[in-house]
C-alpha cells in the first residue's frame, strides 16, 4: 500500500483534474466568438481526454489500497483550483482560466510524481509525469490560441 501522503495528494490530483474538466466543458458550450469553432473543437477533445483520465486516476488511488473520494462537494473540499461562476467569457478570459487551472494541476502533479519517487512507486510517478506532458500541451495550445489576440 502507497503512502498516506501520497494518496491524499492522488485525491487532490484527482479533484484537479475533475473541476479543470468542468471549466473546460464550461468553455465548450459557453464560448462565444470569432474563435468559437477552433475553441470549441479543442476544449471538447481536453474534456473528453480528462474525462478518461479521471477514471484512470481514481484507479489508481484504487491499485494502491484506498477509496477514490468522489462528488462535487469532496472535489470542491480536495481541489487547488480557484473556480468562478461567471459562465459566458470572452476568448482571452475563458482561455486564461483555463491556462490557470491547468498550471495549477501541473503544480499537484509534480508534488504527486516527488512523494511517488520518494516512495518508490515508480508506476504512479511514471502515470503522473505523462499527465503533466498532456496538461503542458494543453496549456500550450490554449496559449497559441490567445497569443497576439486583442
Amino acid at each position: 500500500m502507497a503512502g498516506e501522503n501520497l494518496v491524499e495528494k492522488l485525491n487532490t490530483v484527482l479533484a484537479d483534474t475533475y473541476v479543470t474538466l468542468m471549466l473546460t466543458q464550461n468553455v465548450h458550450w459557453n464560448i462565444v466568438g470569432t474563435g468559437f469553432h477552433g475553441i470549441h473543437k479543442m476544449t471538447e477533445a481536453q474534456y473528453e481526454e480528462m474525462f478518461t483520465a479521471v477514471d484512470d486516476i481514481a484507479e489508481r488511488i484504487r491499485a494502491l489500497g484506498y477509496p477514490a473520494p468522489s462528488g462535487l462537494g469532496e472535489y470542491a473540499k480536495l481541489t487547488t483550483i480557484k473556480t468562478t461562476d461567471t459562465t459566458m467569457l470572452s476568448t482571452i478570459s475563458a482561455c486564461q482560466h483555463m491556462i490557470d487551472a491547468n498550471q495549477q494541476l501541473c503544480q499537484s502533479l509534480r508534488a504527486a510524481v516527488d512523494l511517488a519517487e520518494a516512495g518508490g512507486d515508480r508506476a504512479t510517478a511514471d502515470f503522473m509525469i505523462s499527465r503533466i506532458q498532456q496538461h503542458d500541451k494543453y496549456i500550450w495550445m490554449l496559449t497559441a490560441t490567445v497569443t497576439g489576440t486583442d
